[in-house]
């Protein structure tokens, strides 16, 4: 019997699930959340954002900005080249103290000055202890206002199963464009550097860190790190850029005297300066000029994938933030390829079969239909850029140009004039930028107290909070709703302390107080269960009595609360 109690409890002690210590996630897909931003309030640490949904109270998230460069915008040959990065590129890493409906609020100040025109964004960054990547994990490409960006942290050990993968989810190239009507001219070749949509002369530019200018969104010049579009006729797009420019697109070399040549192929993208507080999504690739058939749309660039780990290895150690290859041509020019992204990668220890590229997309083939054409294949996309303190990491390869293929002219086999992009970098892994000052938001120290004083005696609550520029509006209610004290017989209504001049018998019961706006509340209080509501601090009211020979003022019943709240005044920081 004893021996069957035995067997049966060893039986139900070895079923019993063990504990497994931190647990792991499994991860594929998309796993960050987006959101545009649209204002920072630089004094409460509110960011006004599209979306709130998924993001919560402590929890870090990356704050960039993706566009808001300045560009040459003259129809000469500077068209296109960066005049100022202004805030483009610029990143850090931030800590979400609460969340509310329509905003973040921020635990500290960011150290850069962003602006929300230039296509500023925030992005989750997911935290795990152990994590194992089971299928693709993907950035959501960038879509003009957010995406691009594949960012996580794995304190412990990350097991590659299946690739991560920012390749083709950054800059968008040139879209490929038919006109309705388009009738070349041998006589008059094009050679402006920028056509307005619509226009058939020029095809459209690859997209980059500036926005495109309105009545320039087609032609040959680039659009800062976005490949030229090819110019009419039949010429290929330019490659898109990043830390290394992007290759040239090539010619289409009429074999007839009376053909409309097209030697004047979209410009490379421009190389962005690089610097440790910056990062870029790859340029896409320019559109091949055309006039069939809408096969010569630019390739896209890579989005920028942000990795820290303790850890790394598995069966498909692969992390890839690549430009994409522009698709060949039929009967017309093909477009640029795009830039290689940029990756930052952090790690501890990583598995030394290891892959990690930024490589620039493969300018787009042109196909000649077995005839005596040459039309103007495109240019490689420049390599990208990858941050890291791991040994032994590649420089990201430039994208190979396009080649002219089915012609039965001389130039089959060959690039047409279009190059190759250039070749990326490797770098040393620099500080994660992140701010490090609180934002200082109201806290009451010392809460006004109830007070009992005779009529015509002056009445004193007073109020201490912490440190700061703050301002202060006392309100009463006397049974009809909260006003704001004001006139005769009030004094320091906006200062911390209110003074009641000469109570009388009518305010016996009176509430004071000042309301809180929905931005400022304590810190101590959930901000989005406080958005446009007021916050009960402390219930007080005054009660008036009398001397041994006036007539006792009977106290009312507590008809309210303390409501108590501070607004910051605005001092430009």
């Amino acid at each position: 019997m004893n021996l069957l109690r035995y067997c049966i409890f060893l039986l139900v002690f070895t079923l019993l699930p063990k504990p497994t210590g931190a647990q792991t996630a499994f991860l594929s897909g998309i796993i960050n959340r987006y959101a545009s931003v649209t204002a920072l309030d630089t004094c409460l640490g509110k960011l006004s954002v599209s979306d709130t949904a998924g993001f919560k109270s402590g929890t870090p998230v990356l704050l960039i900005q993706m566009q808001g460069a300045e560009i040459a915008s003259g129809n000469n040959a500077l068209f296109g080249s960066i005049t100022a990065l202004n805030q483009a590129g610029l990143y850090e890493r931030a800590l979400i103290d609460s969340v509310s409906s329509d905003g973040l609020w921020l635990h500290n100040k960011p150290i850069h000055p962003y602006n929300a025109a230039g296509k500023w964004q925030v992005v989750s960054i997911p935290q795990y202890a152990e994590a194992v990547v089971t299928d693709t994990l993907r950035a959501q490409p960038w879509n003009g206002e957010t995406g691009g960006v594949l960012a996580f942290e794995v304190s412990g050990a990350l097991t590659l199963n299946a690739p991560v993968l920012a390749t083709g989810a950054g800059f968008r190239g040139g879209a490929p464009f038919v006109a309705a009507v388009n009738n070349c001219n041998f006589l008059v070749p094009e050679t402006a550097y920028f056509y307005a949509a619509g226009n058939w002369r020029g095809a459209p530019k690859g997209e980059g860190i500036a926005a495109m200018l309105a009545g320039m969104e087609l032609g040959r010049g680039p659009q800062a790190n976005g490949g030229g579009g090819g110019n009419d006729h039949n010429s290929g797009g330019g490659g898109g850029g990043n830390i290394a420019a992007g290759g040239t697109g090539g010619d289409n070399d009429e074999p007839s005297n009376l053909g409309c040549d097209g030697y004047y192929p979209g410009i490379k993208g421009y190389a962005i300066p690089g610097t440790p507080d910056r990062i870029f999504m790859g340029g896409g690739g320019g559109a091949g000029h055309a006039n069939n058939n809408l096969f010569s749309g630019g390739g896209r660039g890579g989005g920028i994938i942000c990795i820290k780990a303790g850890a790394i290895g598995g069966a498909s150690p692969l992390i890839e933030a690549n430009g994409t290859a522009a698709p060949a041509s039929n009967g017309d020019g093909a477009g640029g390829g795009g830039a290689g992204g940029a990756i930052r990668l952090e790690v501890g220890s990583a598995i030394s079969n290891l892959i990690v590229t930024a490589h620039g997309g493969k300018g787009g083939n042109t196909f000649n239909n077995n005839q005596n054409r040459c039309f103007g294949p495109c240019g490689g996309g420049g390599g990208g850029r990858i941050l890291t303190n791991q040994p032994g990491i590649l420089p990201p390869q430039g994208g190979p140009a396009g080649l002219v293929q089915g012609s039965t002219n001389g130039c089959n086999g060959t690039s047409g004039a279009a190059t190759a992009g250039q070749a990326g970098m490797v770098e040393t892994l620099p500080v994660f930028p992140a701010g490090d000052v609180p934002f200082l938001l109201p806290e009451i120290i010392v809460s006004p107290q109830p007070m009992l004083v005779c009529a015509g005696e002056p009445a004193v609550f007073s109020v201490q909070a912490n440190g700061g520029d703050w301002s202060y509006q006392w309100q009463v209610n006397a049974g009809a709703g909260w006003i704001n004290a004001s006139g005769p017989g009030f004094a320091g209504f906006d200062t911390n302390t209110l003074l009641l001049q000469n109570t009388s018998l009518s305010q016996t019961g009176l509430l004071s107080a000042a309301s809180f706006k929905k931005a400022v509340v304590f810190r101590n209080l959930d901000r989005s269960a406080a958005d446009g509501r007021n916050c009960t601090c402390r219930k007080f009211f005054l009660r008036c009595t009398g001397g041994r020979t006036d007539p006792v003022f009977q106290p009312q019943p507590l008809r309210g609360r303390l409501l108590l709240g501070l607004r910051r005044r605005h001092s430009g920081g």
